[in-house]
């Protein structure tokens, strides 16, 4: 109720202050704008009356909660369990407080105050959202592995989805006095259901009793490596299968011409960016061209990036790729008596298709 009073009063003030502009633009203001700003001032004088209505029933209604707490303070008291509730509910995925409650529990740890984080959070459910800080460095490590992940264009829409992929159609011109014709394009819906990217750790009793920090570091690396290195492949593959052997450039001894030649072919990339495994990457930045030196992606005015998870060199918009995130990171544990161990799975399911064919091409 506090809350809302003081939106009030912030509201009541900017009309107020409005207001006073209004009366000084006035005096300057010609027929049209007089209109508007006559308009103005009546919409903002009828807020102002809803205002001031509403702040007086909030102020009756507060008063006579004050008269009714103080007729019965002796009688009525908040329930402990209730104020412990209201006070686990301040703790999102951000905090530190439920961060240090999740880790605990992935390894059995956690108390019962930690417990109810989880279990009693009204926004996050069933206490298995991944904290802010661990979801962040997971992504971070991936993203630094693998630059592709970082750049092509991510929906984290939580379901299915449908996008249309966008093709030239081929332009044919019988003779030369044929009006030039607009290139057009034929459009195909595809649905990104998602596929599943998962990994698993098995840690001993005695070793899951390491800090939590070094449990934190463990995991970060585990599933960065895996999960992300398995999308990064697939959105690669997904690129060339969707951009076609039509955009493909068959590699021969000269590097630079390949790299000229797909760019050529991948007309529809605005910004286009050139991706590379280390064989192919560190000939592309520091080529030898008549006995010198030089970056070939600098002389062609492109990006060049390392990503191992291509399979040969790749000329692509980005940003014309996009992936559907239909399950976010999740991490969950396990506990296997036979064998004294914890198993920590982590697992999230994204799908991506290119948008237009002809913005990437590749050479292979």
């Amino acid at each position: 109720m506090q809350k809302r009073l003081i939106e009030i009063e912030e509201e009541l003030a900017q009309i107020e202050s409005r207001s006073g502009e209004i009366n000084t633009a006035v005096e300057t203001a010609e027929h049209d704008e007089l209109e508007k700003l006559s308009a103005e001032v009546t919409e903002m004088e009828q807020r102002k009356a809803e205002l001031l209505a509403e702040k007086a029933e909030l102020e009756a209604k507060e008063e006579e909660a004050r008269s009714f707490d103080e007729s019965k303070a002796t009688e009525i008291e908040l329930p402990d369990e209730k104020l412990e509730q209201e006070e686990r509910k301040m703790f999102g995925i951000e905090t530190k407080e439920y961060r240090d409650a999740f880790m605990a529990n992935l390894v059995g740890n956690a108390t019962p105050e930690q417990r109810a984080i989880l279990a009693d959070n009204t926004t996050y459910g069933d206490g298995l959202a991944l904290p802010t800080a661990l979801d962040e460095r997971i992504w971070d490590q991936a993203i630094s592995a693998h630059p592709i992940l970082g750049d092509v264009a991510t929906l984290r829409t939580g379901m299915a989805i449908k996008v249309t992929k966008m093709t030239p159609a081929p332009i044919t011109k019988k003779k030369d006095s044929d009006p030039n014709t607009e290139a057009t394009f034929t459009s195909a819906e595809v649905v990104l259901v998602g596929a599943d990217y998962h990994t698993y750790v098995t840690l001993s009793f005695a070793e899951a009793k390491m800090s939590q920090g070094a449990m934190e570091d463990f995991l970060v690396q585990e599933i960065a490596d895996v999960i992300g290195e398995a999308l990064a492949k697939d959105i690669f593959a997904r690129i060339i299968a969707d951009a076609g052997t039509a955009q493909k450039v068959t590699a021969t001894a000269d590097t630079f011409a390949d790299v000229k030649a797909a760019l050529a072919l991948a007309t529809l990339a605005s910004a286009p960016v050139i991706y590379a495994p280390a064989v192919s990457y560190y000939e592309i930045v520091g080529a030898i061209k008549s006995g010198a030196p030089f970056n070939m992606g600098a002389a062609l005015g492109c990006q060049v990036k390392l990503d191992n998870a291509a399979t040969g060199i790749t000329v692509v918009d980005p940003k014309l790729f996009v992936l559907n995130v239909v399950q976010e990171t999740v991490v969950e544990a396990q506990r296997d008596v036979k064998e004294a161990a914890f198993i920590i799975g982590g697992y999230m399911r994204a799908e991506g298709c290119l948008r237009k064919t002809k913005a990437a091409a590749y050479v292979a």
